[in-house]
Parts: C-alpha cells; sequence; structure tokens
C-alpha cells in the first residue's frame, strides 16, 4: 500500500494479511463467486520479507475483494474471473484483478466437492492518490467437513 505522495516522496508498506474468504458455488448452473474481506475484517500480519519505505501504515479493515462470477470448468478448475476491491468509506477510483483456482474431484457424501483453492490479486487506486495491491490465496473445506469438524 503507498498512500499518496508528499513532497516528492512515495512511502510505502509491503506487508502480509490475512482474513475470511467466502465462497458460494451453484453447481447446477456451473458457476462460483466469491469474498476476502466480506466476513470478519481483513488484517495486516507481518509478511515473509516485510519492506517499507518512509513512515507509511495502512489499516486494511474495511477492505473486501470481491471475486465476481465466473463458470467452472469441466475440470472442476475455474480461471479468468475478474476481482473488484470496494471501501465503504473510501473513494476507489480505480480497481481490477483476476481469480483462479479448484474444486477437488473427491466428493463428499452429499456430492460436493471435499475441498477448494485457488487465488487472487487485485489492484486498486483511491481518489487521494493512495494505491494498493492485494494479493492472496485461499484454501477451504466443503460443508460436510466443516461440520465434521475439519476431520
Amino acid at each position: 500500500y503507498s498512500p499518496p505522495s508528499t513532497g516528492g516522496r512515495r512511502d510505502l508498506v509491503f506487508d502480509g494479511w490475512e482474513g475470511v474468504a467466502t465462497l458460494t458455488a451453484d453447481f447446477d448452473i456451473g458457476t462460483v463467486r466469491g469474498c476476502f474481506g466480506c466476513v470478519g475484517d481483513l488484517t495486516v500480519r507481518p509478511a515473509v520479507a516485510p519492506a517499507s519505505r518512509g513512515n507509511a501504515e495502512v489499516d486494511i479493515s474495511d477492505y473486501e475483494m470481491h471475486l465476481l462470477e465466473q463458470p467452472i470448468g469441466n475440470d472442476s478448475g475455474f480461471s479468468g474471473g475478474l476481482t473488484l476491491v470496494r471501501h465503504p468509506s473510501r473513494n476507489i477510483t480505480d480497481s481490477g484483478g483476476t481469480w483462479q483456482g479448484a474444486f477437488s474431484t473427491r466428493q463428499d457424501p452429499a456430492g460436493n466437492p471435499r475441498l477448494v483453492f485457488g487465488f487472487g490479486i487485485n489492484g486498486f487506486e483511491e481518489e487521494d492518490g493512495s494505491r494498493g495491491y492485494l494479493f492472496g490465496a485461499f484454501i477451504g473445506l466443503g460443508e460436510d467437513l466443516l461440520e465434521q469438524g475439519g476431520q
């Protein structure tokens, strides 16, 4: 994340983040969509190789990266879907990225995939000149495994 330039200098912060990813699949029509940060807040966590320049800080709570609906392929994979970053009190003037992933081919007793995994990326710019970039990976359990406590 890089706040607006001050005095010709561009500060930045590069760090890790985590949050809840939610996915909704409609296997009858063959689509999937989702969101990072729509349930709970995204939070900053130390990155493997944190880097910053200047005195930049960022609070990423209330940011959401929406994983727009896309088709599920015959191989249970999905790719090329678009992403969009939103924030309730920041004016995001430009946002764009992609996401992809796959469902496991092993099914639970109800006939649904047991696992899903993937990642999404999005760059965005705000009205005040701030710029950000989110890259996130996810792995999730199907409803049947969640009800069994993740066993």
